[in-house]
């Protein structure tokens, strides 16, 4: 006969992670094994870690924009590593499409490209001519009503 599952609440475990609480700590504080807070609760002890360093990030940014050189060169990092997660994942989602959804998010992407280039074109006119090199820069500029 089966084991009866044991109560355990997955928001436990989910704060247990945010605070960096191994696998093997949570096993212990809550009675039970590893395998089973891995196979039961993996999504809640993702979260948690996220929820970490979504909090940790933000600590960082606040340090970044109070003109913290060390978090400032951090940040700079990481936002390199976000533009190559989101390079990997548009090349994993590309991958996956068939042959007939590559020509239509092409066929897409051109007639949006198309339409953004008559629409250029037709404010071309409408752009005011640069102002004179030799124009008082002060000087009040009167604006179209």
């Amino acid at each position: 006969m089966a084991k009866p599952r044991r109560k355990i609440d997955a928001s436990q475990i989910e704060d247990l992670a945010s605070i960096g609480s191994t696998l093997s700590e949570m096993a212990i504080l809550l009675d039970c094994s590893e395998e089973t807070l891995y196979r039961r609760f993996l999504k809640a002890i993702k979260r948690g870690i996220m929820r970490r360093n979504i909090f940790l990030r933000r600590q960082q940014f606040d340090l970044a924009m109070k003109g913290n050189a060390a978090a400032l060169n951090w940040f700079l990092a990481q936002t390199d590593e976000q533009l190559k997660d989101l390079d990997r994942c548009e090349k994993e989602a590309l991958a996956s499409l068939s042959r007939e959804e590559l020509i239509e998010r092409h066929t897409e992407i051109r007639d949006s490209t198309d339409r953004a280039l008559e629409g250029f074109a037709a404010n071309k006119s409408a752009v005011p001519a640069e102002p004179r090199i030799d124009a008082d820069p002060c000087a009040p500029t009167k604006l179209p009503n």
